[in-house]
């Protein structure tokens, strides 16, 4: 509902408060935990049935031990579908490392991107075959975790 740019003054303040700017952490840290994140994980610990909560406490387990032994590796999918889906939209970001770093080494490979295209502005060969490298990732990252992203997916549609 409320557009992404405008989060970014405020976003920016709190990573220079936590002294992180111009750092991996400062374009990590705020795509962790954003609406997505929360909505897809609420939506399925709901689905997870009290019973097993219930047993485990007439067993004798606290709440962390619940949590870790229970309720965690039951959600390794989702958790898995959830890290693919913040690499990918982090991965493709160009504004928001722009904005956070200053160094050239730590630029991300979009940003490296437009600064190749730039210099090499006749070059069409060499800007499409750096972008191939970029996407190149993203589909490594894809089929490695692709069983874990189809199980999640049939786990919240009740198929699985």
């Amino acid at each position: 509902m409320i557009p992404g740019y405008v989060n970014i003054i405020p976003l920016y303040t709190v990573i220079n408060d936590l002294g992180l700017l111009n750092s991996y952490w400062a374009i990590i840290l705020p795509f962790a935990a954003g609406p997505l994140g929360v909505f897809l994980l609420v939506q399925f610990f709901r689905d997870i049935p009290e019973e097993l909560e219930e047993a485990a406490r007439l067993d004798g387990f606290s709440q962390f031990r619940i949590y870790a032994q229970i309720i965690l590796p039951l959600s390794t999918p989702i958790l898995t579908a959830l890290g693919l889906f913040v690499f990918i939209w982090s991965w493709n970001q160009f504004l928001w490392p722009l904005i956070v770093l200053n160094n050239d080494q730590l630029y991300t490979l979009p940003i490296g991107v437009v600064i190749l295209r730039d210099v090499n502005a006749l070059a069409p060969n060499l800007i499409m075959t750096s972008l191939a490298i970029a996407s190149l990732p993203l589909f490594i990252v894809f089929l490695l975790f692709q069983d874990k992203l189809i199980s999640s997916v049939q786990m919240q549609a009740g198929t699985g």
